[in-house]
């Protein structure tokens, strides 16, 4: 079995699918071991890290992967993942690194970005639709309204409207009880 099966049946295995953020951060590790591969700080990896300990030591096929590539368990005064010099094979973790970032950009319509913004999108075509129909029906009262006002006769007030009067309180003006103040002297 080649490599490249290897680590796509480690991360797509039947038994135990990895979580996307335990991919990520063996993306993470891999490349910041492919992109320096002189700094020795990316080739050991504390286990009891809770970061690595949460998201990668708990998987067995993350485990075997980081086996796969060269890692082995040094036991010092904590439990690390070394990567000794004659373990290491740029070839085997760039075929690595490049199934992962496929595996990721497969998963993105799954569990990323891409679903998110369909979701987005989703809601705010059902808000459009919602509103559109809303305006409609509101149109179709108007409609409704303008023409059963068409057929009112003029000066007879409608049901429900209450008709004002022209004497007692509501007087506010002289206009309103006949006085004309510009025919001098009414």
């Amino acid at each position: 079995m080649s490599v490249s099966e290897q680590v796509s049946c480690l991360l797509n295995g039947d038994d135990e699918i990895l979580p996307i953020d335990t991919v990520k951060l063996l993306q993470s590790v891999i490349n910041n071991i492919i992109t320096k591969p002189n700094e020795q700080k990316f080739k050991k990896i504390p286990l009891t890290n809770a970061k690595v300990s949460e998201k990668i030591a708990r998987y067995e096929n993350a485990m075997g992967l980081l086996y796969l590539l060269g890692f082995e368990i040094f036991d010092g005064d904590e439990n690390v993942l070394t990567l000794p010099e004659s373990s290491f094979n740029l070839q085997t973790f760039e075929t690595a690194l490049k199934i992962i970032q496929n595996s990721l950009n497969a998963d993105k319509t799954v569990d990323g970005k891409d679903l998110e913004m369909e979701k987005s999108r989703r809601e705010a075509q059902e808000r459009q639709k919602k509103e559109k129909s809303e305006r409609e029906l509101l149109r179709e009262k108007l409609k409704k309204d303008k023409e059963e006002r068409k057929y009112l006769v003029k000066g007879v007030a409608s049901v429900g409207k209450k008709l004002e009067r022209k004497s007692g309180a509501n007087i506010n003006r002289f206009s309103d009880v006949g006085v004309d103040l510009n025919k001098q002297g009414g």
